[in-house]
């Protein structure tokens, strides 16, 4: 048997596809089975390269190709599942047969019709069983607020469900939406089983701990805010309540500089309390946005989300980070269902973000804890491997059984009512834990700041508390790395790495101690633990490739460089240290080349300007080595 992935959407690097793509690949190969996947024709050779995927697909899910809003519904429909079932063919040709499982991860009704034209054209005897994903109800129905009504043409919907069914049987055939009400709404329009599955986080784990992030921010808008997320009133909401709490702080992402700027302009004087992150980021910086924050708004427009999942709430389930949700979305069904921690309004005011930022400091810790509690919860029940256990279950039993049974958490969530009845928790071994927490949120900020020795002390007070805190081993070994003392380093992250074995910054962390100490063997052991908790770890593949630089593995550190450049395209010493490389294989203008970008990148860079003199004048360009030289001293 063979799993089969169909990643249509994954075309560049921002895509949250990418981060989905790579857990499904960890995925697959937990299972021991070989990683299969196509993704859309328009990404680069780097990036297909790094996902191991074949770029073959045309068009990504949701594409607009009609201009005539009237013909648009039929010409979509028909042009778009005819590509999907041409691009099937070129994939698939005769490689998939009957034991194979096809995944399609973001289905709508044009994925279910092109696949069922690609299976017709089969041998019955061949087809494969088939498996599609679906996240979002069509974008031109109306879904009433108590979501018992739905008003809008599902004929194409069950157009493709009844195609689909004369195709497959319930043996041959799975359905899944991340919605209850969805997979019934989908269920009577196919007269075929669909099932409520879980949200496929990808559970990459962060490059740090969740702990170790320092909250810069009350509140946060992450994610990009487009207009379908919600209305332009939030600024202003924004303001007034930044206004009224001077102290406040705001992390807002948006999609260009203009709207940068045009919120500034707007917020005047006050946009000092707002920070921005402009455009897409990488996975591993968009979590750590989520994680400077102590609270994540989203202010979605509850109709394209009565029945709709969202990644971003995903991610602060994950990692521990109360959210702020409209009622009778998909959100708050989250939130009140008790897999997500946080706050249900019915309507976004002032009222609300002020009433959020008036929290104390017990309150907000007090959220912050449920948050952390259900986030377990969340990881064990939401991820790719457990979406992928589904389907084969459901696929090779025929046996739907307690399959939509999801073990969550008996926490209550609370309502934007409940503001004044958080109490004070009783002072247990939990308040020790609060007390080692707060004590390492100051370590933390002390050692941002550069005042090591006050940091180290913090942390040896915290594990003379709590003698096996993960964060403050973990961060105490770093300091002592810092400090000229790799040994103690090494023994420090390594009973970290005893406790949580599955934090990849500690890998990391453990195999730069390894290196300062020239076991570089040992250190690329470690990067290479870290790489397999987190499959973007920019970091990690410079490391890596330094690593491999010591044990004269030139070709092998390039490869290394190259996959952290494809993750984090602005990466200066990873262009640095290529370019080392390059240089040492005698490769001059590719070292060359690999400086020029380094300076680009970062222009203050003093050893990249040495370094580059050094190659520019093994390539008798003596002035201009000279000039190199003279900016590295300036």
């Amino acid at each position: 048997m063979a799993i089969y992935f169909i990643q249509h959407g994954l075309q560049d690097s921002h895509s949250h596809y990418l981060d989905e793509t790579l857990a499904y690949r960890n995925s697959i190969n937990k299972l021991g089975l070989k990683w299969n996947c196509y993704a859309n024709a328009k990404l680069s050779n780097d990036l297909a390269k790094l996902c191991d995927v074949r770029p073959v697909f045309k068009y990504p899910p949701d594409t607009i190709l009609e201009r005539d809003p009237s013909l648009r519904p039929i010409s979509d429909f028909i042009d778009l599942s005819e590509s999907f079932a041409a691009d099937c063919k070129r994939a698939f040709r005769n490689n998939i047969n009957n034991d194979d499982i096809l995944i399609i991860p973001y289905a709508t009704e044009s994925e279910i019709f092109g696949a069922s034209i690609y299976l017709h054209s089969m041998q019955p005897s061949l087809r494969p069983k088939i498996a599609f994903i679906i996240h979002r109800p069509d974008f031109n129905w109306k879904i009433s607020p108590d979501r018992l009504t739905v008003e809008g043409d599902n004929s194409y919907w069950r157009f493709a469900g009844k195609r689909l069914k004369s195709l497959t049987n319930d043996t041959t055939r799975f359905i899944g939406t991340t919605d209850r009400r969805l997979s019934k709404l989908l269920s009577n329009y196919f007269k075929m089983n669909v099932i409520h599955i879980p949200m496929p986080t990808p559970n990459l784990q962060i490059q740090a701990s969740s702990s170790a992030v320092v909250k810069e921010f009350d509140i946060g808008l992450l994610g990009e805010f487009r207009s379908e997320r919600g209305s332009n009133e939030i600024f202003s909401l924004l303001a007034g309540a930044l206004a009224k709490f001077p102290m406040s702080k705001c992390l807002l992402q948006v999609r260009t500089d203009e709207q940068k700027l045009s919120i500034q302009k707007s917020l005047g004087i006050l946009k000092t309390q707002v920070h921005f992150e402009v455009g897409n980021v990488p996975a591993s910086r968009f979590i750590n946005n989520v994680l400077r924050c102590q609270f994540l708004l989203l202010p979605y427009n509850p109709a394209r989300y009565r029945m709709r999942s969202s990644g971003v709430l995903s991610v602060a389930a994950e990692f521990g980070v109360p959210v702020i949700v409209p009622n009778n979305t998909w959100l708050s069904d989250r939130v009140h269902d008790g897999l997500a921690c946080g706050i249900v309004y019915d309507q976004l005011s002032q009222l609300v973000i002020d009433s959020v930022l008036s929290l104390d400091e017990s309150k907000r810790n007090t959220l912050a804890s449920q948050a952390i509690k259900l986030s377990l919860n969340w990881q064990k029940n939401n991820s790719t491997d457990k979406v992928i256990e589904i389907i084969k279950t459901y696929l090779e039993t025929d046996q739907v059984g307690n399959i939509n049974n999801v073990e969550v958490l008996n926490i209550n969530p609370m309502s934007d009512k409940d503001f004044n009845n958080i109490q004070k928790p009783p002072l247990t071994v939990s308040s020790i834990s609060s007390q080692a927490q707060a004590k390492f949120q100051q370590a933390l900020s002390i050692h941002q700041k550069g005042l090591l020795a006050q940091a180290q002390a913090l942390c040896e007070e915290i594990l003379k508390l709590q003698p096996n805190h993960f964060d403050a081993l973990h961060l105490l070994g770093v300091l002592s790395a810092q400090t000229k003392n790799p040994q103690r380093a090494v023994h420090l992250i390594g009973k970290a790495i005893e406790i949580n074995p599955n934090n990849a910054a500690a890998h990391n962390n453990i195999g730069n101690a390894l290196r300062d100490l020239k076991q570089h063997q040992a250190a690329l052991e470690s990067y290479d633990r870290a790489i397999a908790l987190t499959l973007d770890y920019a970091e990690a593949y410079s490391n890596r490739g330094n690593a491999l630089q010591e044990l004269k593995q030139l070709d092998a550190a390039l490869d290394s460089y190259d996959k952290a450049i494809a993750i984090k395209p602005d990466y200066a010493e990873a262009y640095f240290n290529r370019g080392i490389a390059l240089q040492e294989l005698k490769q001059l203008d590719a070292a060359l080349d690999s400086y020029n970008k380094t300076i680009a990148i970062k222009p203050h860079f003093a050893e990249a300007y040495y370094i580059r003199g050094i190659a520019l004048q093994e390539l008798k360009q003596l002035d201009a080595a000279l000039d190199s030289y003279d900016k590295a001293i300036a």
